[in-house]
């Protein structure tokens, strides 16, 4: 069974590329997802030489693209050089490496660009969150997969972000007094910009929401918003997030797409909220997430059923990697693959090389371009 890791290019500086290989292989892994796109963060890098706490541009491509490919919204550009000289050797020992790029969460073009941003049913814009609804999100979004996707030495894009990032996907120093519940995160992160106005109209829906927030926040009496109409608003959502997939799609001929999805229809975040029944012909694999305590085995359908492959992803940071692991195998997904390559210690680096090697992941390396 395959099995990788995401990392950053900050897991390659000041390293040898030979050496980091040589890690990955020893642990078992048979690929890496290697951040290309991607936002903000505030790093504890407990394995790195020197500096192990490192801020992250708000939101950059680390990655050899030229900038006059890009319309209005165009990233800012971190270094670079250790990603090619990596891939370079990864493509010697054929051992394959997607692009992870993080589409729709870029802090520092929401707060450059605030009208592609998400804004919520209050006017109040979310700076992180570019709206997948807006034609200017729409063109970057299809022109940076394009030029990641011509990189030398990738094998594929690993997708994340092809979706509408909700209140809870915070940013900054996120402040609250009130324990937010479900309904009310769920309408502060429905976007009532003009673009997705015009994309689901939703009639009254926006100050329905506005008035169920204020008494969810108050606590005072009311009704939620009417079912009918907030799920025909969701799956306006949905359709448009698939028409970014789409454009993606067409952007990336011959490019080996790996979508980061979710089943949960009214997810915000990171994950596409769509089936895999539909993704056929918009992207080559799928990868499910399971961050939280995994209890039985994830609901997969059989390989046989499956049209295209499915893989499993989960932290490895946690106390139990072992009892994680078999639980998602006994799914009989087409591959692993586990996060975050940069937050772990050498103990828990040494502890996924025990369970990869006793599940014996010395499977082998997925076809190289």
């Amino acid at each position: 069974m395959h099995s990788a890791v995401w990392m950053g290019p900050w897991d390659l500086e000041e390293r040898d590329p030979e050496g980091v290989l040589d890690e990955l292989q020893q642990c078992g892994l048979t690929g890496a997802r290697l951040a290309v796109a991607y936002p903000g963060g505030r790093l504890l890098l407990p394995r790195r030489p020197g500096r192990k706490v490192v801020d992250l541009h708000p939101g950059a491509v680390y990655a050899p693209v030229d900038p006059l490919r890009f319309g209005r919204l165009a990233p800012e550009f971190g270094p670079s050089d250790a990603v090619r000289v990596f891939l370079a050797a990864a493509g010697r020992r054929e051992f394959p490496v997607y692009g992870w790029a993080v589409v729709c969460h870029n802090d520092h073009l929401g707060a450059a660009f605030p009208d592609c941003a998400v804004e919520n049913a209050f006017g109040d814009r979310y700076p992180y969150a570019l709206c997948p609804a807006n034609p200017d999100v729409r063109e970057y979004a299809a022109a940076l997969c394009r030029a990641l996707g011509e990189l030398d030495g990738l094998s594929g894009l690993d997708l994340e972000a092809v979706s509408y990032l909700g209140y809870e996907h915070q940013s900054l120093h996120d402040m609250r007094g009130i324990k937010l519940g479900d309904e009310a995160s769920l309408l502060l992160s429905l976007c009532f910009c003009e673009h997705c106005r015009r994309r689901h109209p939703s009639g009254t829906l926006r100050e329905r929401v506005r008035d169920r927030v204020e008494q969810l926040l108050n606590r005072l009496p009311g009704a939620p918003v009417d079912p009918e109409a907030l799920s025909g608003f969701i799956e306006a959502r949905r359709q448009t997030v698939r028409g970014l997939l789409a454009a993606i799609r067409q952007a990336t001929p011959g490019v080996r797409l790996n979508l980061r999805i979710t089943q949960e229809p009214f997810a915000t975040g990171g994950r596409t909220p769509v089936s895999w029944q539909d993704l056929e012909g918009l992207a080559d694999e799928a990868t499910l997430t399971y961050f939280g305590a995994l209890l039985a085995p994830p609901d997969l359908p059989p390989p046989a059923a499956r049209p295209i492959p499915l893989h499993a992803g989960t932290m490895f940071h946690g106390p139990d990697l072992a009892a994680t692991v078999a639980l998602l195998r006994h799914a009989e997904p087409d591959g692993l693959a586990f996060y975050l390559w940069s937050l772990a210690n050498h103990a828990q680096v040494t502890e996924l090389g025990a369970v990869l090697r006793g599940a014996g992941s010395e499977a082998q390396c997925l076809p190289f371009p």
